[in-house]
């Protein structure tokens, strides 16, 4: 499941990156915590192959500073041996897992929380954090749209981070300006609009790469984010503990009930929303990479380009360096659909558990490693490590005064507005979301009709929320 940087799941592996090497430069000014262990202590680190594959030398300045700090100590990286999910998944079952583990994402979590492989992390975000101005709980030191973000439909946390990342148009300046565009699109019909006067500037107004279908990819997800637009009426009937958010239980139980359905009109009418956008895109969008499309924003050919933040540096650096902005996926009104519904409705697609989020599997709490591990993640949690971490990595830190990189405080407020699909969403099983945004790409290049795409994606429906409810224990 790792993809090459900077793929959506390869953030984890640049976060993490980063956050080795950051923590150096905060590190030394704080005092080592107080759980520091008596006798010499081995800690395990698994973060899929980062230590082999990617990492350079912070990681190793990193965990030798740490080291320094507590010198009976040592942080050991676990190897990655190809599969990530499969490499944590074969631990986990077989009692040999990492003290500490970055999982793949919450799903990762979602599979295995009802077998007990996950240690209950509730407590930590309220007990008192040593690497912490005042030694504040993370509880209070976070922005409540992280907590909120984190915490399962149990009410439980099984992670602890500190950071956030998202997705949002990026778009060119230089191109809006030479298309007479002065301010980003607010809403629908605007963004419509602007897509045309692009288009007869002589740019391609948006590039997607509708060719990358994997899993927790920018452009499948982008569907998370419309569907919050015109879905009020099913998120409603969804929403049974009436949190505001739609969680992995409720979807299910949708699901099993037809309620998100193929047949649902608003969700159809997100599948048309999105569909307007394809005649804008690059002719035959449908065969281009997101690698690709990356590659054409840069060099200044389309003026519009959905990703994740953390490709923000490599536009940055491109020659010549482009000079972007970004906003949000822009709210539906009465004037672009009959279903749209009042007031703002969040389009985050990632938030916080999808940036550097830490898990602890129970065999930690055996071994007698907690305590020592909890200092180690506090650590590399602290205000001014996880400040120079955003700035490094294109990510956003959650804590409260952060100093976030100004350009991308449109990403903070877009992980403070998740969708409420989208925690459901990044926890249902990937091939729900694969196969989803397969089927809507063949309908689009007229290999499947729309009544042969809905069945398609009405069968996987049932079958994956069937899996869900029976693997989560969710009934």
């Amino acid at each position: 499941m790792r993809r090459s940087v900077p793929s959506a799941i390869s953030r984890y592996a640049l976060a993490s990156i980063v956050l080795a090497g950051v923590t150096i430069a905060g590190g030394l000014q704080h005092a080592p915590g107080r759980a520091a262990a008596a006798a010499p202590v081995t800690l395990t680190f698994y973060d899929g192959g980062l230590y082999s594959t990617y990492a350079d030398n912070d990681l190793k300045a990193i965990v030798s500073q740490y080291q320094k700090l507590h010198s009976n100590v040592t942080i050991k990286f676990i190897p990655y041996n190809g599969n990530y999910v499969t490499d944590i998944s074969t631990a986990l079952a077989g009692g040999t897992a990492a003290d500490i583990v970055v999982p793949t994402a919450m799903q990762q979590i979602w599979t295995d929380v009802a077998k007990g492989y996950w240690e209950d992390l509730t407590p930590y975000y309220n007990q008192p954090d040593p690497y912490l101005p005042e030694h504040e709980s993370l509880a209070k030191a976070l922005l409540p749209s992280a907590l909120s973000s984190m915490r399962f439909y149990d009410g439980k946390y099984y992670v602890l981070g500190t950071t956030s990342v998202d997705g949002a148009f990026f778009y060119n300046k230089r191109i809006f300006a030479k298309a007479g565009i002065k301010n980003t699109p607010a809403t629908w019909d605007q963004f419509i609009a602007d897509l045309k006067a692009i288009k007869a500037a002589g740019y391609i107004p948006i590039e997607g790469p509708l060719a990358d279908t994997a899993y927790d990819e920018p452009m499948p997800v982008l569907l998370t984010a419309i569907e919050a637009q015109v879905m009020g009426k099913t998120i409603k009937q969804l929403d049974l503990n009436h949190d505001g958010t739609v969680d992995v239980r409720e979807l299910a139980l949708g699901m099993e009930k037809h309620v998100y359905s193929a047949s649902n009109p608003e969700f159809q009418e997100a599948l048309h929303l999105y569909a307007s956008l394809v005649p804008y895109m690059e002719r035959g969008a449908t065969g281009v990479s997101e690698q690709a499309a990356r590659n054409i924003f840069s060099a200044g050919r389309a003026a519009i380009l959905y990703d994740g933040l953390w490709v923000g540096s490599g536009f940055d650096t491109a020659k010549p360096p482009v000079d972007w902005g970004a906003f949000p996926v822009p709210r539906v009104t009465s004037a672009s659909s009959k279903f749209a519904y009042p007031g703002t409705h969040g389009t985050g697609v990632y938030g916080p558990g999808t940036a550097i989020a830490f898990a602890i599997p129970v065999t930690t709490v055996k071994h007698g490693h907690l305590s020592q591990v909890l200092d180690f993640l506090y650590y590399l949690m602290s205000y001014k490590n996880t400040d120079i971490l955003t700035k490094s990595s294109a990510s956003t830190s959650l804590l409260k005064g952060a100093h976030n990189d100004p350009r991308y405080q449109v990403f903070s407020e877009i992980s403070a507005h998740l969708s409420p699909f989208a925690g459901a969403e990044e926890t249902f099983p990937p091939q729900w979301a694969v196969l989803r945004q397969q089927v809507f790409i063949d309908y689009l290049t007229g290999q499947k009709s729309w009544n042969d795409m809905l069945t398609a994606m009405q069968k996987s429906m049932d079958t994956n929320a069937a899996v869900v409810l029976k693997t989560y224990h969710l009934k």
